[in-house]
This record gives structure tokens, C-alpha cells and sequence, in this order.
């Protein structure tokens, strides 16, 4: 595969916040959220690169997560999500090589790659772009009776508390 840095370095940020690699099956790339934004991704995917065909599936996962209490939570998959799928042993291994981990990202150490970390401008803007479309939440505008207020954008990822310092040295980077 011959891909743009820019196409990749969008690729990374897509695959480090509602993406990745699957473990269990490393020839899949995917990308979790609403069918909708997965439409506009699966087309910038088919416009800029070649030869792969990335599928949209219904999301009907769920799970268990064991609390740092030990108590077991039963959760859910929402109603609205979707996975966009990449099946490309050949895509998903010049991803991993370029520094995109496998399996899930809130239960390993991961750092943001050299060559993003140190690429050019547009690259990093690609980074960015895409890692806050998955992780990002839009300001919104709150009306009240006298006044109006401004809810300021949020930007969150998650690890397990042993993985503490590497999200805060993660977030530093970017």
C-alpha cells in the first residue's frame, strides 16, 4: 500500500481514539460511531485509498467491566452505534509497524509515533483533526433566563489507573 503520511496520520488518530487494531484478529482496522459519521469516513477511506473496502456493520457488543471496587458492570452497546471495518492483513500490518497498537488501547501503554510527533504541520493537523472528531465533545451553547453561558469543549481518553502516567505523558505529546 502506498498511503499519504497525511492519510495515515488520520488513520492513527481514528484508530487511538474510537479505533484500532483487534487483537484477536490483527487483519482488522475498525472504527466505532454513528453510522452517519462512519458514511463521510468509509468515503475519504474509498477516495484516498486504494484497494481496500471498508465495511459498515451494526454494533450490538456490549460487555462486562470490573470496576477498581471489583464490582462487575454490565454495559451495553447504544442503540446508534456502528463499526466500520477494514479487512487487510497487508493495511493493518504497515499500521501496526507505523506505531498503531493492538488490542485495546485503555489496558496497554502506547506513545504517539516519531514520525507524526515530528512531522510536518498538515500531518499533525490530520492527527489532531481526527482524534478529536473520536475523543472530542463540541461546545455548546446553554440559554438561561438573563444570561447565556458557553460550555467549553472537552477532550477525554481513558486508561486503568496502573496506566496513569502513560496517559499523561500520551496527552503531553499530542
Amino acid at each position: 500500500h502506498k498511503i499519504d503520511k497525511k492519510v495515515l496520520s488520520r488513520l492513527f488518530g481514528w484508530g487511538m481514539g474510537d479505533g484500532g487494531i483487534n487483537k484477536d484478529n490483527p487483519r482488522y482496522y475498525f472504527i466505532c460511531g454513528k453510522k452517519e459519521d462512519l458514511k463521510n469516513i468509509k468515503r475519504y477511506l474509498k477516495t484516498n485509498i486504494k484497494n481496500i473496502n471498508p465495511i459498515i456493520l451494526k454494533n450490538n457488543s456490549g460487555g462486562e467491566i470490573k470496576g477498581t471496587n471489583n464490582k462487575v458492570r454490565i454495559i451495553i452497546g447504544k442503540e446508534d452505534t456502528h463499526i466500520l471495518y477494514i479487512r487487510n492483513s497487508t493495511f493493518t500490518r504497515l499500521l501496526y509497524g507505523m506505531g498503531l497498537p493492538k488490542g485495546r488501547k485503555v489496558l496497554q501503554r502506547f506513545s504517539l509515533p516519531n514520525w507524526i510527533k515530528f512531522g510536518s504541520r498538515e500531518v499533525k493537523k490530520e492527527f489532531l483533526d481526527s482524534i478529536f472528531e473520536c475523543e472530542g465533545e463540541k461546545s455548546t451553547l446553554q440559554k438561561f433566563k438573563t444570561k447565556i453561558g458557553l460550555k467549553s469543549p472537552i477532550f477525554s481518553l481513558n486508561k486503568k489507573v496502573e496506566y496513569k502516567e502513560n496517559l499523561i505523558s500520551f496527552l503531553k505529546e499530542i
